[in-house]
């Protein structure tokens, strides 16, 4: 789509005076080399929390088909577990409450990756306005506030232990989605809510955009907060990352330079946002240019970036980055067809925030993910990873790479440089249950070394840098925009050109690229285990079944705690990711183990040890048959709809190994088949499903949406 590249020259061009030099040239100097370090000791843990979604209209008793609003149901006092409900203000409480007494001296830092405002779900009887988004996020920094202020710290001025990481959600802007190019009225705004949490160096570029970072360790770990409005498929007002004037361009600009500027001081880094970069058949939630170039900066900075956590999806889950996916041809097309002069003329026709809201709503409602079309796709696109090799007792004499040596070609060396990782973490709104995360990273070698708040970290930049944004306090953003759109968008389309590509030629980038590691540098730490890189996590949820049958009476409130769904660092046998496994090098989470993982959970055909044996029907454990999506059957018609549904968009579900089969050959034709049915075979992929739907579905359940195809027999 090409209409939103008219969209936001004209706000640029307003607010120019004010804007700084540029924020990502390339003679900008490193910003954080002065810096007084927190005498706090590092823990070798960090928390990440997203999505709270605090609602004060939530009631008790009321019917979560009505927002738990209004109407008489089952809205429990801390929320009504699996439903589309916001968070009650107690849940809120109680989490943080929970937090102080038992996390608050054992973390480092904390990602906090956005949606810190309800849903826009009630608009007849409780439309949104910006006075409650804001209000709402200022509720949220009190309560991290409670818990991690110094002591004497209250009000917006507090200061804090440690560094806390916030970031923009698409529900934390109004309309939801909808965000312009920067300086806005919301950068200025939480310019002000976040200011004791985004360092004095980096306020010139939030202001600017919403995007900054903050070095948690002094000189060796940043954590960076990217604006992912911008890269955000929904986002009416901006057009992907290819576009000089586009924000999202800038923003990847800005992450060049700072990163290079990383690297040169041997600083790593991780990634955070609220919408995260999924892509499969199902979904994907960035632009195609803005997923393109940051797969690129992925893989020219692997030997920096660490990893990445992100939100917005509210299903606990990973997924990989393929570098062998980026390509330019498809943004190299910037011609103009009669369907992009369509949306182009029905964009300039929008005359009020109504509509906008609107349109972005309608927009979100086909946008929800639909766990299991979205986890069955991730599952389908994992089943095509390559395969990790078996052991050959007799390699061919004539072979001159073994096995191993393929496999590591196809994954791109021994460390598996071909791909990246990212982990998104289930929420606290209890979609399914609330959830946190807590991560252990490796710190040896930084047993002296401290943490440092924005607080800490002391301004090198001249004078000047910083945006006075004041002026944009009353700027009403949509009405302003709409005007300058219709005159822009009139303006640019007389004078559009039409860009063909080369055929048969393909097309370099049209913006610098990153520059790689150095031939001589060794793995990052997300390739191998090293200072910083990530041991493992704990997943936390809190029961809200359990919870609620304890909190028949108000002074049981304290029953209410968060417990270990599972954690990949000591006793998760289904995994595999203690950082102990083999020879305690090679294990923790690095990318190759999360490759083979993902692997083993895309399997169709599950290795013996990952067979979910109590799982198999009984005449296929005694039988070993296996079968196929679309063989045929003598009792197709007993088959459910629903199973008929399911077999069609499944053609490569199987039951076990086809090399039993051939063993019994005419034994098995005696057997009729009655019906085709679900179920699950393979114990890592039950494992993940239930996992990131944070154990609420029960098992039958989990077969009916997850398993694969299996022919009873007589």
């Amino acid at each position: 789509m090409l209409f939103q590249s008219v969209l936001h020259a004209a706000l640029l061009a307003t607010f120019a005076a004010s804007l700084p030099t540029s924020q990502y040239g390339d003679d900008q100097s490193p910003l954080l080399l002065n810096a007084k370090p927190s005498s706090r000791k590092l823990t070798g843990n960090f928390l990440h929390i997203t999505d709270l979604h605090p609602d004060p209209f939530y009631v008790t008793g009321s019917d979560p088909s009505q927002a738990c609003h209004h109407g008489h149901g089952s809205a429990g006092p801390l929320g009504a577990e699996k439903t589309d409900c916001d968070s009650p203000i107690p849940l809120v409480n109680a989490t943080f409450d929970w937090l102080a007494h038992n996390l608050a001296d054992k973390i480092d830092f904390v990602i906090w990756t956005g949606d810190s405002a309800r849903h826009d779900n009630d608009d007849r009887h409780f439309p949104r306005n910006k006075s409650q988004v804001l209000s709402q996020n200022r509720l949220l920094v009190e309560k991290f506030r409670e818990v991690w202020g110094k002591e004497g710290a209250e009000g917006a001025n507090g200061e804090f232990k440690i560094p806390i990481v916030p970031n923009l959600g698409n529900n934390d802007i109004l309309p939801h989605n909808i965000f312009a190019a920067g300086p806005n009225s919301w950068t200025h705004d939480y310019l002000q809510i976040w200011k004791r949490l985004i360092p004095e160096p980096q306020r010139h570029s939030f202001a600017r955009g919403g995007w900054y970072f903050v070095e948690v360790v002094p000189n060796r770990l940043a954590v960076f907060s990217l604006n992912t409005l911008y890269f955000f498929g929904n986002n009416y007002l901006v057009d992907g990352c290819d576009d000089k004037d586009e924000p999202g361009y800038e923003q990847f600009e800005w992450l060049r330079v700072q990163l290079q500027m990383l690297r040169e001081r041997g600083v790593k880094a991780i990634l955070t946002g609220h919408v995260p970069p999924a892509r499969n058949e199902e979904k994907e939630m960035w632009t195609d240019s803005c997923w393109m170039k940051y797969a690129l900066w992925l893989q020219q900075y692997r030997d920096v970036i660490i990893g990445s956590a992100w939100g917005h999806m509210n299903v606990e889950h990973f997924f990989l980055q393929d570098f062998n996916e980026i390509v330019w041809e498809t943004d190299a097309d910037t011609s103009v067809d009669e369907d992009d002069l369509s949306e182009l003329q029905d964009v300039t026709q929008v005359s009020s925030a109504t509509e906008l809201r609107r349109r972005s709503s309608s927009d979100d409602l086909e946008a929800q993910v639909k766990p299991p079309n979205y986890l069955n796709a991730l599952r389908e696109q994992w089943s095509a990873l390559p395969s990790s090799p078996a052991p050959i007792s007799n390699p061919s004499k004539h072979s001159r790479k073994t096995p191993e040596d393929r496999y590591q070609d196809a994954i791109g060396g021994e460390h598996a440089e071909r791909f990246a990782m990212s982990f998104v973490s289930a929420s606290v709104v209890p979609n399914f249950y609330p959830t946190l995360r807590l991560f252990k990273y490796n710190i040896t070698g930084l047993e002296d070394a401290s943490v440092q708040t924005a607080e800490d970290m002391l301004s090198s930049a001249s004078p000047g840098k910083n945006v006075d944004s004041s002026h944009l306090e009353n700027w009403n953003d949509i009405d302003a925009q709409v005007q300058l759109q219709e005159a822009d968008a009139a303006k640019k389309k007389k004078h559009k050109k039409k860009h063909k590509p080369h055929k048969g030629k393909k097309l370099k980038p049209r913006f610098p690229i990153p520059a790689p590691p150095s031939s001589t540098s060794p793995p990052g730490p997300a390739y191998s285990q090293q200072a910083l890189s990530w041991l493992g996590y704990t997943q936390l949820f809190a029961n809200l079944t359990h919870i609620k049958r304890n909190l028949s009476e108000p002074r049981r409130l304290r029953e209410f705690q968060f417990e270990a769904e599972y954690n990949t660092l000591d006793d998760d046998d289904v995994y595999g990711l203690s950082p102990t496994e083999g020879d305690g090098v090679h294990g923790g989470i690095t990318v190759r183990n999360l490759l083979e993982l993902a692997g083993r959970i895309g399997s169709y055909h599950p290795e013996k040890n990952d067979l979910l044996e109590s799982e198999l029907p009984e005449s296929d454990e005694q039988t070993g048959d296996s079968t196929q999506d679309g063989e045929g059957s003598d009792d197709e018609a007993d088959e459910d709809e629903e199973d008929s549904d399911e077999e069609s968009d499944n053609e490569d579900d199987i039951a076990i190994s086809k090399k039993k089969k051939s063993k019994k050959g005419k034994k098995d034709k005696k057997h009729k088949r009655k019906k085709q049915r679900r179920k699950i075979i393979n114990k890592t992929w039950y494992a993940f499903v239930d996992r990131a739907l944070v154990g609420t579905v029960p098992a039958e359940e989990l077969h009916k949406e997850f398993g694969q195809v299996i022919k009873d027999r007589d």
